[in-house]
């Protein structure tokens, strides 16, 4: 549902797509397709560095999280927008689906990010737009939520543009305000041609650290070409994903 929801937004304009599910035969199976010569030059290995990475799903079972990876291929660059859905799976306890849509990140979904997020929380829409003419967008709309949602318990924006949301999320649900803020913010920051890389929401603990360098990405020349761009970082934690970290 929510990946059609993705689709609804993003599939018209994309130049790409990218699917990760499970197949028949209960493997997983990825799926990339490009629009001709306007997508990106990408082979599904090089794919496999934008997709999700952990090795521990069940804590995040029956949430998502909305992403946007910049990343430089052959010195362009692009915008994976996309969302992460953890699902339960007997006898294995969990995996992991993934829908994405590329864009030339000169020419960003900046519409339909903020369309998205009014969808999502209207309220968050009215609140933040009270703030649009002050200079910093993610420290001006970290103020407005402060002041519209007791959902979020810490905010915390170090001078290298690297910030995390610590939510008091219990369901899903509660989590949509979170989510608006950060797409309403990445939304902003790719309109004045800033790069951002966002995740609404941390769902496995290696998605706080640097990209996964595999051998099967160096097998395919990965990180010769493609290098994802993330010294602008916002995110989000929630409890019940967050105490399984272990720092």
């Amino acid at each position: 549902m929510v990946c059609d929801r993705l689709a609804f937004y993003f599939a018209a304009e994309a130049l790409a797509t990218i699917s990760v599910g499970r197949s028949a035969e209960d493997g997983y199976v990825m799926r990339f397709r490009s629009e001709g010569e306007a997508g990106p030059p990408l082979t599904e290995g090089e794919a496999i560095s934008l997709l999700p990475v952990g090795s521990n799903w069940l804590p995040a079972v029956g949430w998502h999280s909305y992403s946007g990876i910049p990343f430089s291929l052959d010195g362009e660059m692009w915008l994976a927008v996309g969302i992460e859905t953890v699902k339960p799976h007997s006898p294995r306890g969990s995996y992991v689906t993934y829908c994405g849509f590329v864009y030339r990140l000169c020419d960003p979904p900046v519409r339909q990010l903020t369309e998205l997020a009014n969808e999502l929380s209207p309220a968050i829409r009215s609140r933040l737009d009270e703030d649009e003419s002050a200079s910093d967008g993610m420290a001006t709309h970290g103020a407005a939520l402060d002041r519209l949602t007791s959902n979020l318990s810490w905010l915390r924006r170090p001078r290298t543009k690297r910030a995390l949301i610590e939510a008091s999320s219990r369901t899903p649900s509660e989590h949509v305000e979170v989510e608006a803020y950060i797409l309403r913010t990445a939304a902003k920051c790719y309109s004045v041609g800033e790069s951002l890389l966002f995740r609404t929401l941390i769902l496995s603990q290696s998605q706080l650290g640097p990209p996964r360098c595999s051998s099967e990405l160096l097998e395919h020349g990965a990180f010769g070409r493609l290098r994802i761009q993330q010294a602008r970082f916002l995110g989000a934690t929630v409890p019940t994903i967050k105490r399984s970290f272990s720092s």
